[in-house]
């Protein structure tokens, strides 16, 4: 069966290969646990800077190098939190 186009025309499998815009990032939590997403971005990421996430504030810290074992991985900003989550109000 061959893939359908999406509402702009593409077929599935090509639109699986675009890549979402923004500036590639590793969040860190003080837990230790890491999230990786991408963070919309009209510029470069650079350490130092600091931007609001998921509830936290972040500092973008320095770049990973890539992984030996993903063929695509990329170089991400490690970002640190430096926030407790908001409470609601």
């Amino acid at each position: 069966m061959a893939p359908q186009p999406d509402a702009n025309g593409l077929a599935g499998s090509v639109a699986r290969h675009d890549r979402p815009k923004g500036s590639p990032i590793s969040l860190r939590y003080p837990n230790g646990r890491v999230h990786e997403t991408t963070l919309p971005t009209s510029g470069e990421l650079r350490p130092g800077d600091r931007f609001d996430l998921y509830g936290r504030s972040w500092t973008a810290a320095y770049l990973l190098e890539p992984s030996r074992f993903r063929v695509d991985d990329e170089r991400r900003m490690l970002c640190l939190s430096t926030s407790a989550p908001g409470v609601p109000t």
